[in-house]
């Protein structure tokens, strides 16, 4: 696990569309109209553009909280909690699944008793009046053992994970088609509030060589794969990726049109602040870490991801409290100045 990863499961999760700023130069140079208005070619219920998603024809500014209820298994509290997402001024919140939480062995899963029972947050986000952002993995990373993936399909039986290798596709099978299956009783285009589903996460693997687009023919085999069994299963609403950084340019149609593995609408994971308390430690993929320093987003949308929303899966909003690290997770790096900026 790369160390730019390790603060995702606390992040709140933010999908940032541009719609709302007119000064870069490509907001200057292009009216409402001349950017196309994309669909999937299922429905038009959500669309999307190089400003915004559009959910029944109205614009939509996404930003998402985020909640993992295999975290917080006491359904009962649910509710509350989205209440406070809710008042806290966020228009939709995200979760991750978590394949180990809900297969404890390689011949059942569990989506019924308790908090396996996920679909009880749709339910809510329609009494709170929430969109839902549906991250169900099979990887999900989140600082959970072994990024939740299931101990079992760890041994080695099940070949090379997160590839395109039929033991691990066919151990996924039953968990993610019945995740996907479950989901799509409540998607926007149903009447309820899932409006995009996420396939994989922090998974920029599509290409061998990026710079001469040299693909990763098992990799991009492998997220065609997930695809797949999200459409087989009802999944209608648009499908989005989370690159885990600003090198490695995966999935966008703008960026490789017609490549394997492909999305519909590609998201860009991001977190400026450090992954250790100890700033001497500091390392990124994007270049030295000099704290509170802003990076360089818009040129790097421009260029993978043009026609569609300047989209944040992923955006830090804190850091996590490591095993006997200071309370609060590295106050020094998190306090008034990071939080302003």
């Amino acid at each position: 696990m790369k160390t730019f990863q390790r603060f995702s499961c606390l992040s709140a999760l933010s999908l940032i569309s541009s719609f709302s700023n007119s000064v870069g130069v490509n907001a200057q140079n292009n009216s409402l109209g001349q950017w196309p208005l994309h669909d999937n070619g299922l429905n038009e219920v959500v669309q999307w553009d190089h400003y915004s998603f559009k959910v029944n024809g109205k614009r939509l500014f996404v930003f998402s909280g985020e909640i993992h209820y295999w975290r917080i298994p006491v359904p009962e509290v649910w509710e509350d909690l989205l209440e406070k997402i809710k008042a806290a001024g966020f228009t939709a919140f995200a979760f991750y699944g978590n394949w180990g939480f809900h297969s404890a062995n390689n011949h059942t899963t569990d989506f019924e008793t308790g908090a396996h029972n996920f679909t009880k947050l749709f339910e809510i986000a329609d009494r709170v009046g929430l969109y839902v952002i549906t991250r169900p993995g099979p990887y999900v990373n989140a600082e959970a053992n072994a990024g939740g993936f299931p101990l079992w399909v760890t041994t080695g039986a099940y070949g090379a994970l997160r590839n395109n290798d039929s033991r691990y596709l066919n151990a996924l099978d039953p968990y993610f088609s019945e995740y996907s299956k479950l989901t799509s009783k409540f998607q926007v285009t149903k009447g309820g509030k899932a409006i995009v589903y996420q396939i994989e996460n922090e998974y920029g693997e599509q290409w061998r060589d990026r710079k001469l687009k040299i693909p990763n023919d098992a990799a991009g085999q492998y997220m065609a794969a997930l695809e797949d069994l999200a459409r087989e299963s009802g999944i209608d609403i648009p499908l989005i990726s989370n690159d885990p950084n600003m090198n490695t340019r995966s999935w966008s149609k703008d960026y490789a049109p017609g490549a394997v593995g492909n999305v519909d609408v590609a998201g860009l994971d991001s977190y400026p602040s450090c992954w250790s308390c100890n700033l001497d430690e500091c390392t990124s993929t994007n270049g030295k870490y000099v704290p509170y320093q802003t990076i360089d987003y818009y040129d790097h949308f421009v260029e993978v991801s043009d026609t569609q929303p300047r989209f944040f899966p992923e955006f830090q909003g804190g850091s996590y409290n490591p095993w006997g690290g200071p309370k609060g997770g590295c106050p020094a790096d998190i306090g008034a100045d990071f939080a302003n900026l």
